[in-house]
């Protein structure tokens, strides 16, 4: 490669941006299909290899790069060596593959290591020969095992019916416990009392400014109930009718076929005396659900919430965002007394218990009582609803609790402990030893369960897939992952790349109900075939979409992949590289190591025994990590 190549003489920045500001918003499929950190767009890898491999000029020319961005490059005689073969690249620090990725689909020979086997281990899932069938096929023995008894540990009862509903997310306080010699009291760890909301607000169908034949007032006659409790007890706020509808306007519910009371005089008012002009329309409603903290029950407010509530069954008068927690302090709920939640775990000997409140459930039976799930507003919100824990639902938990006893032996659950360092030296210091003290017991019952069924898959490939799914929900589920209730989804482990110590939670459905909740397994497997099926047929994103590209398919990749420091590719023949492509990690980044032990503990249970070089230590080596730990 002796002639000047067009990365030396300029580079299409302006172009690019627009692009990889588009895909960092949405990334490629293939690399969603597992979790790593610090993900780079695709889009600049792509425009540096061509850049790279390609001549400055062309036909006497300058190289138009981006015009060579949106063809197919699998055959094309510039990016290959003198004696035909394809250029050979390496990137001695793949992390999440993007280089090798965009370097396999524009047929290069690739060449990746990383010291961290977790980035082996991902990149080696986004390069793998995966028959999708053979996947499916996999996924579903795993299923034949598990499925029934995963979903079984995560039901509650149907509001309609009394039948078993799916739990979505299970919600979990921590209970700080007062460091006062006379006092030791126990307070619900929360930072806000307001526990649940649709993302968007409800959406309810409505006839506007209906005006009542008896005493001639105005309202909105709304025709679906507007509720995200099951038709628990509402409170109403500020703006309680609506977005877009007057601060001073009624509403009253009621189904079209029954007609509705007028807010006002209560008189009947009926769909016949609809007029003929009326149109139904759609509003947008503020709903939020609500813990009343002297009980536990759950309410909710429509509109916005004032500063003052009073819970409707216990009459107990509380400011709903003055809870207990400010940053990492809590003011005792017994005796007052203001304390660190580090105080108050390190006081404790171990890390503080939480406590098992309520839950986001999705229910199968609307059909059974189609009248009754009107009345009750299931319909609004999809079928599902927010509910506090009853004793029975506690009752499940405590068999999971004891099952888990019973069986932990024979899961392949981690044993390892937490080493303090830089990033784990946040759990530490709340009195966490070993990496299993981050989960509730039924969670890690239903994830040692699912991992012994994958292990269980014989063949390599599809069994490397289906971890590398269960890797992926992993980010997703344990008692670090805090809960965004305006947003209504969990806040993934290594979200902000460090381990948060939220003192609400939510506990993620290990196998998931279809089309609800943020990456349960069942999701991920979903994620993981989308992303080998993006390889088949890839496009790049423009200006104004997306533009299909006839890109090298995987059945013809070609590379090596090294679990090894970059200072040592000895493996690696010499005058063996054309070219090197890399974004290495910067001394003070992200503690690599340290964050994906949280997934390796866990993969190392099945792996040590098929990769002994790459997963035989208890957690990931670090002594020759580039990165600087100041710990």
């Amino acid at each position: 490669m002796t002639t000047e190549r067009s990365i030396e003489r300029s580079f299409p920045i302006v172009q690019l941006n627009p692009l990889s500001v588009r895909e960092r918003n949405a990334f490629k499929p293939v690399y969603k299909m597992h979790k790593w950190f610090a993900r780079r767009s695709s889009s600049i890898f792509r425009a540096i290899l061509l850049g790279a491999a390609l001549p400055a000029e062309q036909d006497g020319q300058p190289l138009d790069l981006m015009a060579e961005f949106y063809l197919g490059h699998g055959d094309d005689p510039r990016l290959r060596r003198a004696d035909g073969q394809p250029l050979r690249v390496l990137d001695p620090f793949m992390g999440g593959g993007t280089t090798v990725v965009e370097a396999l689909r524009l047929g290069f020979d690739v060449t990746g290591a990383d010291y961290n086997p977790v980035a082996w281990f991902i990149v080696r899932g986004e390069t793998a020969k995966v028959d999708l069938g053979a996947l499916e096929d996999a996924y579903q023995r795993v299923a034949d095992k598990v499925r029934d008894e995963l979903l079984d540990l995560y039901r509650t009862r149907c509001p309609l019916t009394a039948k078993d509903a799916d739990i979505i997310y299970g919600f979990w306080v921590k209970q700080g416990i007062c460091v006062g010699p006379s006092c030791r009291g126990v307070t619900d760890l929360f930072k806000s009392y307001v526990v649940g909301r649709i993302q968007g607000d409800l959406g309810v169908y409505y006839y506007p400014d209906i005006r009542c034949q008896s005493c001639d007032g105005t309202f909105d006659w709304e025709i679906e109930r507007c509720t995200i409790t099951a038709g628990g007890p509402q409170l109403q706020g500020a703006k309680a009718c609506g977005k877009a509808r007057p601060e001073t306007a009624t509403y009253a519910f009621g189904p079209l076929d029954e007609g509705v009371a007028c807010p006002h005089c209560r008189a009947r008012f009926h769909k016949g005396w609809l007029p003929a002009k009326a149109k139904r329309k759609k509003k947008k409603i503020l709903v939020q659900a609500l813990v009343d903290p002297s009980t536990g029950d759950f309410f909710e407010v429509r509109g916005v919430i004032p500063d003052l509530v009073k819970a409707p069954a216990s009459g107990h008068s509380f400011q709903p965002t003055s809870a207990p927690v400010k940053g990492g302090k809590f003011i005792c709920s017994q005796c007052g007394r203001t304390q660190s939640i580090v105080e108050s775990a390190r006081a404790n000997g171990g890390p503080l218990a939480f406590r098992y409140y309520g839950f986001y459930a999705h229910t199968p039976h609307r059909d059974d009582d189609p009248v009754g799930a009107d009345r009750c507003g299931l319909p609004t919100n999809n079928d599902k609803w927010f509910g506090a824990a009853t004793k029975e639902d506690l009752a499940r938990v405590d068999e999971a609790r004891a099952e888990l006893e019973r069986t932990r032996d024979r899961l392949p659950l981690p044993t390892q402990e937490i080493i303090d360092g830089y990033n784990t030296n946040r759990l530490v210091i709340h009195q966490y030893r070993h990496w299993t003290d981050l989960y509730g017991p039924r969670q890690l019952l239903a994830l040692g369960k699912l991992l012994r069924a994958i292990g269980d898959e014989p063949e390599t490939v599809l069994r490397d897939a289906l971890l590398g799914a269960f890797q992926s929900h992993l980010d997703n589920a344990s008692f670090l992952t805090g809960y965004d209730y305006s947003r209504n989804m969990v806040r993934n482990v290594t979200a902000a790349h460090d381990f948060r110590n939220p003192t609400s939670v939510a506990e993620n459905n290990t196998w998931g109900v279809k089309g609800a909740g943020r990456a349960p397994f069942s999701n991920c497997v979903e994620k993981y075939l989308k992303g080998l099926s993006y390889r088949l047929g890839t496009d790049l994103p423009i200006t104004a979409g997306y533009q299909p590209v006839t890109d090298v398919l995987p059945d013809t990749w070609s590379s090596t992949l090294l679990n090894t420091s970059a200072t040592d590719l000895h493996a690696t023949p010499s005058q063996s590289i054309d070219l090197v492509i890399t974004d290495p990690p910067y001394a003070g980044s992200v503690q690599y190591a340290e964050m994906s032990d949280w997934s390796y503990v866990w993969l190392h249970q099945v792996l040590k025994v098929h990769y002994p070089d790459e997963f035989g230590s208890e957690i990931t080596l670090k002594s020759q990590e580039i990165i600087e730990d100041n710990a």
